[in-house]
């Protein structure tokens, strides 16, 4: 028999108390997408299918309960004994938000702050350029998740900005060429 991998430990150390939350948050979904049950935190609840309908929509339904009580369970395990007693009867996605509107970080601020890491970021000389533009990739993504999507050129431009004077005949090659590059083709030629 094959035994299956667990990353539910990953929530053992960290047990929800309130100002942790982005980092429960995060480890929880990590957990729920190595689980494949992450819809049911990000995904509206589904209707009750009538009695009539096909089997395969009842199922559907089924499958979709049996993960809401896993993923519910798994979230009430990874709470102080407070949390888990104020959110014994909730559901998933109730818990989620009132969680995030009491200790979630504003969107407002997190646009905020990732745009000033973007735009002020530097490469340090002798740093891995390639360490610091899949940073400065993961952050403009993170920025369009946040639904503020960074024209590509722009991010390009960032990154390029972001490139210590070493680079200068780089540069200046670039800008010559114009080559039509996503983020990854950019990090491919430097």
């Amino acid at each position: 028999m094959a035994t299956q991998l667990s990353l539910r430990s990953l929530l053992d150390n960290d047990k929800l108390t309130g100002p942790n939350f982005s980092i429960w948050l995060r480890k929880l979904k990590i957990v729920l997408e190595h689980e494949r049950t992450m819809y049911i935190i990000t995904d509206p609840t589904p209707e009750l299918p009538p009695a009539n309908a096909r089997v395969a929509v009842r199922d559907a339904y089924q499958k979709w309960t049996s993960d809401r009580i896993t993923v519910r369970c798994i979230m009430l395990a990874a709470m102080s004994d407070e949390f888990s007693r104020r959110f014994e009867s909730a559901q998933p996605n109730e818990i989620i938000q009132v969680l995030n509107e009491s200790f979630g970080v504003p969107d407002d601020d997190k646009r905020y702050s990732t745009s000033c890491c973007i735009f002020n970021a530097k490469l340090r000389e002798g740093a891995s350029v390639t360490d610091h533009v899949l940073y400065m990739i993961e952050l403009i993504e993170r920025l369009s998740k946040l639904g503020f999507s960074l024209h590509e050129q722009l991010g390009k431009d960032a990154i390029l900005n972001s490139l210590p004077d070493s680079y200068r005949p780089f540069l200046t090659h670039y800008r010559m060429t114009k080559p039509v590059l996503n983020f990854h083709g950019l990090l491919g030629l430097l």
